[in-house]
């Protein structure tokens, strides 16, 4: 088994619980019973000599809230859940208050001065009031009902109306002292709300003022005839946008013609404009005047005489003023150029001049604008600040004439607490009580049982059931046999052969599934040599291998049940054969096998019973000769299976148990303990023996034992047919 497996064994499951409440019924039954007759006899003697009554007082909670002045017609019934339990908290403290508690104590006409419990703290010297008071602090409850008005006040006292008595008087003073208190609360909150009423009175007299003053200054002109109303200023920004648009188009206009004439002057290209402003020019004028008079003088001249000196002069005269002509023209027209250039870019400053005085003057208007803005939605607000005040001041008038009323016509009646449930005198005992005082020494009882119960169970360490086996650790469960009283049809067969002879039984049918998981513990074509053994004597180990070697048999194989207990042979009394000769002369080499094995009842299965005891068997057992034997058998044979003595006794077990294919162990439930096992286990680990499993045998019915139910069902579904 693993680690895991190991802890979840220690863990009791819900059928080891019941089988621990069913083994320890008497003892839980007669602890119980115990406890009630006790529980019962306690609840006698509390009531004799410790009895308590308790009167129980409720308080609710019914004040005129002291308003807050900003909120005028406020009442209880406004309060939200946060509100009441702070009220509920603020209440029960002062109902607890020891100040209270000795202000009634110390008044003479109070009922608590005629009871039989202020009588016990009345001294030689005088009242004791700190134990009164002490006594009060451990026997008067006050506790506040959640989610309602709702407080109660309840007191314990030896005598009912005692009780009674202290629950009233201290309430009655407590609505009293609230009583006064709200008064005077009363009176001071008429104050609070007539100097409320005088301060918003005031601020409506400061808001109206303003309201007049600024509708004079949002109605007026200014020195310079300019409008101050915001209708005016808006007709006067609408007006400075529509001069601004039809500025900033004309200088548009103005950088366009100027970027045209740049790239004329830039590309040497004249407008038309100039060039007629240079002909009209007097210089130009006079030189071109003068050109023609000469070109026509030289005409004449050609015509009288083409080679003249006279014509000839008179064409350099005209070549010179054509060349004076066109200088002048060319200096003429780079000054009016010059000077278109010039006059276009003072048109474009100023015309980007009056732009910018023209957006000066917006933003200025529109500060304005925003201001006598602000200052109307000031004297808005103030216009509703004074329609509410003057609202306020009517519902706290009405308060006012509310609260003179209260205060004149209530006084009597006016508090924050008051009666909900006048305390009466008890007419039961609210201690001891016997259904309580019953329950729980009944309750004591059956945990006692159960303790008892568990740590019986704990202490036992007794093998009982697979659980058990598990707590061990690292054992393979083969099976349970239950025990031979359980099974009333293995009653009169032969325990050893019951497989064979009761076949039927419910014994017969574990031994059957024992077979069956030892043949998938191990390959029975491998692990043909078998060893049955147990911790300790009368574990039943003869019985499971005679069932084994009987059950493997009746299944078609061929079987050797050899005895080699030879301190208490007992196969031969089995089967009820000699026992003259055997395996210890097998082994000493003085008869074969085949010469001394005995046939049986059971077919297929030969037994070898121990013969006479040699004088040295576990040399024998640990020497060659027994490796030789099993060897020769297992030509013969299927399967040899050893029923040897308890491995914890004996040594020849131990001798014999590493040299077989495998081990299978006997533990009888309720006779070996863990600690037996754990040897056992440890014992076949020492001699590297292959334990094959483990068979629980002679597992109990009765007491809580494992197997009932299972005997029950099986014979139940066995006769169903």
């Amino acid at each position: 088994m693993s680690g895991g497996t190991a802890m979840n064994a220690n863990q009791l499951s819900a059928a080891d619980v019941w089988r621990i409440f069913r083994a320890n019924a008497w003892l839980i039954a007669l602890l119980t019973t115990l406890g009630a007759v006790v529980g019962f006899g306690v609840n006698t003697y509390l009531a004799k000599n410790f009895a308590q009554y308790t009167a129980v007082g409720r308080v609710m909670l019914n004040p005129q809230r002291i308003s807050d002045p900003t909120n005028p017609g406020g009442s209880f019934a406004n309060v939200d859940a946060s509100s009441l339990s702070i009220e509920q908290l603020t209440q029960s403290a002062l109902l607890r208050s020891d100040t209270l508690w000795r202000q009634e104590l110390k008044d003479a006409n109070s009922k608590l001065i005629a009871t039989g419990w202020y009588k016990r703290f009345l001294k030689s010297g005088g009242f004791d009031s700190g134990a009164a008071v002490q006594s009060l602090q451990q026997n008067l409850d006050i506790i506040p009902i959640p989610g309602t008005k709702l407080i109660n006040v309840a007191m314990s006292s030896e005598s009912a109306a005692d009780a009674q008595d202290i629950v009233r008087s201290i309430v009655d003073r407590h609505i009293r002292n609230q009583r006064d208190v709200q008064i005077g609360s009363r009176a001071e909150e008429l104050t609070a709300l007539n100097n409320f009423v005088q301060t918003i009175k005031e601020r409506i007299e400061s808001n109206r003022r303003a309201v007049s003053q600024g509708l004079v200054t949002l109605g007026s002109s200014g020195r310079d005839g300019s409008s101050t109303t915001l209708q005016g200023l808006q007709l006067q920004i609408s007006q400075l946008l529509t001069r601004r648009i039809e500025r900033a188009d004309e200088l548009d206009l103005a950088r366009g013609q100027q970027t045209q004439l740049d790239q004329q002057y830039q590309q040497g290209l004249v407008p038309a404009s100039i060039n007629l402003q240079v002909e009209n020019t007097p210089e130009i004028a006079d030189l071109r005047n003068r050109l023609m008079s000469f070109e026509l003088q030289r005409d004449a001249d050609i015509r009288k005489s083409p080679n003249s000196m006279i014509a000839k002069e008179t064409d350099s005269m005209i070549n010179a003023i054509k060349g004076k002509l066109e200088e002048s023209r060319e200096r003429t027209r780079a000054t009016y150029f010059t000077a278109l250039l010039e006059g276009g870019k003072q048109s474009v400053a100023a015309l980007e001049a009056s732009v910018d005085v023209s957006g000066k003057q917006i933003g200025d208007l529109s500060t304005k604008l925003g201001e006598l803005s602000r200052e109307q939605a000031e004297m808005l607000a103030r216009s509703d600040g004074v329609r509410q005040d003057e609202e306020s001041v009517r519902k706290l008038e009405d308060r006012i004439i509310l609260l003179k009323s209260t205060i004149q016509g209530e006084q009597n009646r006016l508090s924050t607490v008051d009666w909900a449930t006048p305390p009466t005198a008890p007419d039961t005992m609210s201690f001891p009580r016997l259904p309580i005082t019953l329950t729980l020494a009944t309750l004591l009882g059956l945990g006692l049982a159960v303790g008892i119960a568990f740590l019986r169970e704990l202490l036992d360490t007794s093998i009982r059931s697979p659980r058990d086996l598990a707590k061990v650790g690292n054992l393979n469960m083969l099976g349970m046999i239950p025990h031979e009283s359980d099974d009333p049809q293995a009653e009169g067969a032969l325990l050893p052969l019951v497989i064979s002879q009761s076949p039927h039984s419910i014994m017969a049918e574990n031994f059957r599934q024992v077979r069956t998981r030892l043949q998938h513990a191990a390959s029975l074509d491998t692990t043909r040599s078998l060893l049955i053994t147990s911790p300790s004597a009368g574990d039943g180990k003869t019985t499971v291998a005679c069932n084994i070697a009987a059950g493997l048999a009746l299944n078609g194989r061929k079987i050797l049940l050899v005895d080699a207990n030879f301190r208490r042979p007992n196969l031969h009394s089995v089967f009820g054969v000699a026992n003259d000769a055997g395996f210890g002369n097998v082994l000493a080499g003085q008869a074969s096998t085949e010469s001394v094995a005995k046939k049986t009842s059971v077919p297929n299965l030969d037994v070898l019973p121990t013969g006479p005891r040699p004088a040295n068997p576990t040399e024998l057992l640990e020497s060659q000769l027994l490796v030789e034997f099993i060897d020769r058998s297992l030509e013969e044979y299927d399967h040899v299976i050893f029923d040897s003595g308890p491995i914890l006794l004996v040594s020849e077990t131990v001798a014999l148990a590493p040299r077989v294919d495998g081990v299978v162990t006997v533990v009888r439930a309720q006779a070996n303990s863990r600690g037996v096992l754990l040897r056992m286990r440890d014992a076949l680990r020492q001699v590297k023996a292959e334990h094959l499993g483990v068979v629980l045998n002679g597992v109990r019915n009765q007491g809580g034992g494992y197997y009932g139910r299972n005997i029950k069902n099986y014979y139940a579904y066995q006769n169903s047919n």
